[in-house]
């Protein structure tokens, strides 16, 4: 016999409304680049075409009138990185065009951008970007940002339907007030065809900014692996209570009173995870000369930082369950030739990190160190063994070798065999 399935359907009471209207911001920074996030969940379609969202309320940001908004595809190309951070020719010219900075991506410089998140795979509700490396570009949207009255306006994509009952999750970047303000309370009015909701209060505080940028977190660490005399790989993690952008001229890490390296001026690899400086090309400057002594200068790229400035009982924009790029601290590494019989203290005070950029600057302050003493430690090979395939004359030999070491071997070492 049939079975009567619990609940209700085809009812057809239900009244058009949002069950969800948050808005979350990523720093209180005066003068920052913001990210501000907005989720909301309709019990209704919102069909393209005849669909818009309506946020009111954004007061007191920096960011100019704009028509037209640009999609992009990941949360990291809210913010700008149009930075010349190869340096070609010589280490202080940079090339006119470089790789972390395409002619695409200059032209995208005053654009609105708008992230969605893509729950299909290969598109968004709010348009669909296109990805020419670094630096999306795509269809622009007929949406607008007026600064005067704090109104944008996002239509959803013609052609695209965003379901009812599924949370519409999208972010944009607004620039926070030069000066302090107080927060306001954003609000925001849904268009769907023939629904038309009336004007609701979101959920959180926003553009309360009040705060000074600063580095929350920074730490040099060197690995263990290095011998007396021999190379040495120093891990810094940096996380800032802002987003630190280059957009069209260069943001720059500078660490400075890194003595005892050998290492000579000129560019320098640096290694790091996919949150380091993202969409940047992963080369520094290391200046040791007669002019300018153990200096690591970092040009280049964009890192959206953490939620430090974001006042106790408020939620930020982001989490580390989102495991965005460019998100939370930063990691990154270079490695340099040690001198040998030098060894350092832990707290030595000459050892500084400082940050300049078109929209943030942080005065050099103290870079707490932890350092591993190698003054008594020399290269020696732990095991060394040498294996043969066949000794029969005329015969193919297969040579093989298995070796250890106290000391870490790069990319750049060499080993040599020689007959005894």
């Amino acid at each position: 016999a049939p079975t009567r399935l619990v609940g209700q359907a085809l009812t057809m009471t239900g009244t058009p409304k949002l069950d969800m209207y948050t808005v979350r911001e990523l720093t209180t920074v005066t003068g920052a680049a913001n990210i501000i996030r907005v989720n909301l969940r309709a019990n209704f379609d919102l069909v393209g075409g005849d669909a818009a969202i309506t946020i009111k309320g954004l007061l007191n940001s920096g960011t100019a009138n704009i028509q037209g908004l640009t999609p992009v595809a990941r949360v990291s190309d809210l913010l700008s990185n149009c930075s010349c951070a190869v340096p070609l020719g010589t280490i202080d010219v940079p090339a006119l065009d470089c790789v972390s900075c395409t002619e695409a991506a200059r032209i995208a410089l005053g654009s609105f951008k708008v992230w969605n998140s893509d729950m299909e795979g290969n598109s968004t509700y709010l348009g669909t970007p296109k990805d020419d490396g670094w630096h999306p570009m795509g269809n622009d949207i007929a949406g607008s940002w007026n600064k005067a009255s704090g109104t944008l306006i996002l239509p959803i994509m013609p052609g695209k339907t965003f379901p009812a009952g599924r949370i519409l999750d999208f972010a944009f970047v607004l620039t926070n007030n030069a000066l302090p303000v107080p927060t306001a309370n954003a609000t925001i009015i849904v268009r769907s065809g023939a629904y038309l909701l009336p004007e609701r209060v979101l959920d959180g505080l926003i553009f309360g900014a009040d705060s000074s940028p600063q580095l929350t977190v920074k730490t040099l660490r060197e690995r263990p692996g290095g011998v007396n005399g021999g190379f040495s790989t120093l891990d810094i993690s940096i996380e800032s209570n802002a987003p630190m952008i280059s957009p069209g001229a260069d943001m720059k890490i500078t660490i400075r009173g890194l003595v005892g390296y050998t290492t000579p001026t000129g560019p320098i690899t640096i290694d790091g995870r996919d949150r380091f400086l993202v969409a940047k090309s992963a080369v520094g400057i290391f200046r040791n000369d007669v002019v300018t002594r153990a200096v690591l200068e970092i040009p280049g790229g964009t890192l959206i930082g953490g939620c430090g400035s974001i006042p106790a009982g408020r939620k930020c924009a982001f989490s580390k369950g989102d495991n965005l790029a460019g998100f939370g601290t930063a990691i990154f590494s270079v490695t340099l030739r040690k001198l040998r019989g030098f060894t350092r203290q832990a707290s030595d005070p000459s050892l500084q990190i400082s940050a300049t950029g078109p929209t943030m600057t942080l005065q050099a302050g103290p870079l707490p160190a932890f350092w591993i003493d190698t003054f008594l430690s020399e290269a020696v090979f732990g095991m060394l063994v040498a294996r043969e395939s066949s000794t029969v004359r005329l015969q193919t030999n297969l040579l093989s070798f298995v070796l250890t070491a106290n000391v870490t071997l790069f990319s750049s070492s060499s080993l040599t065999l020689a007959a005894c």
